[in-house]
């Protein structure tokens, strides 16, 4: 018998005791700089989480696809560079991350992969595997989904590699002291990024070499940022080519692209805004069933032509529409329309 426990538990006990320093440590952030903070946690995550790697990444839509907003990478260069070229190829929406409609428990704690995707062989499925795990060699993820309200604020988490254990439940367990500080240093990270930026945007023109010749008023505030001038080149010289694609995320600012006549050789007028912000969507705090119920109901059809279209007792859809209802703070099937209907729409 020995007064310290098993070696197993002296283990578990020490991690634990760091899970909790850290926590304290991101409690106390005074960063003024949003990418400083962003930084912080994932150190601090990397250092108590038993991962090749740390990862936060945002995402927004244009023209009805999902792309890569801005990301921050910990512990590996390459993943870094990978996820730049991706800013500029859309990814699926609804089965990438599902931010529109999350799970409560992706909000309030770690959660490992096993426990977002039914199986396996279904993730191998999807595009985020083709796009981003396969070609990295990623083998699992722990992850937490950011909101401040409904506004999409971020994914953090940690993710290792082919050859490494995936992980289990225990370890999100272990890292929710975690939560509550890295929920508020993201939404505190996100306010700092909108601080002064140009609400009207900015324009510049740049050669089909990349090379940016004139930049309006306030530009800086976008190409001012480390490497956005090179992603900036790399998108220009892209379409120069024949990229047909006119609009790109360029690392926090949205880029669409012209062609400018002349004499002089090609030039572009470039103009950059700010991404749209993704949203949770109104219908996120229905059930299934429920959801279902009230789309059909939205569009006009009777509780007799719902409940034949969905093989339910009339009872049963009249059940179902009312707590929807009463979730979306909704009084009326107009009501109900415009508030589905919103959700849509990009802030």
């Amino acid at each position: 018998m020995h007064r310290y426990g098993s070696p197993v538990e002296v283990s578990l006990r020490k991690k634990q005791r760091s899970v909790l320093a850290a926590a304290e440590e991101l409690g106390t952030l005074t960063e003024p700089d949003p990418k400083a903070i962003r930084g912080r946690l994932l150190e601090a995550l990397l250092r108590v989480g038993d991962a090749s790697f740390a990862a936060y990444y945002t995402m927004t839509e244009a023209g009805g696809q999902t792309l890569l907003a801005d990301w921050q990478v910990e512990g590996d260069a390459l993943v870094d560079d990978a996820l730049s070229l991706m800013a500029r190829d859309p990814l699926a929406g609804p089965p990438f991350l599902n931010v529109r409609r999350p799970q409560p428990i992706e909000t309030r704690t770690f959660l490992e992969g096993s426990a977002v995707w039914s199986s396996w062989d279904a993730m191998q499925e999807t595009e985020h595997y083709r796009k981003i795990w396969a070609p990295n060699r990623i083998r699992d993820q722990l992850r937490l989904l950011v909101y401040e309200g409904d506004r999409f604020i971020g994914w953090i988490g940690l993710l290792r590699r082919d050859g490494d254990p995936p992980f289990r439940r225990s370890d999100g367990q272990r890292l929710a002291p975690l939560v509550r500080p890295i929920r508020a240093a993201l939404i505190a990270a996100d306010h700092l990024a909108r601080l002064g930026h140009p609400s009207e945007g900015a324009d510049l023109v740049v050669r089909d070499d990349g090379h940016l010749e004139l930049a309006s008023r306030h530009a800086s505030w976008w190409i001012d940022r480390p490497g956005f001038v090179e992603r900036l080149a790399f998108f220009v010289r892209a379409y120069a080519a024949g990229d047909d694609a006119p609009m790109a995320l360029l690392r926090g600012a949205r880029a669409s692209v012209t062609r400018l006549s002349g004499d002089h050789g090609s030039r572009f007028l470039v103009h950059l805004s700010d991404p749209p912000v993704l949203l949770r969507a109104a219908d996120s705090v229905l059930s299934p069933a429920q959801r279902e119920t009230a789309k059909y109901a939205a569009a006009g059809a009777t509780l007799s032509e719902i409940a034949q279209a969905l093989g339910r007792k009339p009872e049963t859809v009249r059940t179902h529409l009312r707590e929807a209802y009463r979730r979306l703070g909704v009084s009326s099937r107009l009501e109900l329309a415009r508030v589905l209907g919103e959700q849509a729409r990009p802030a």
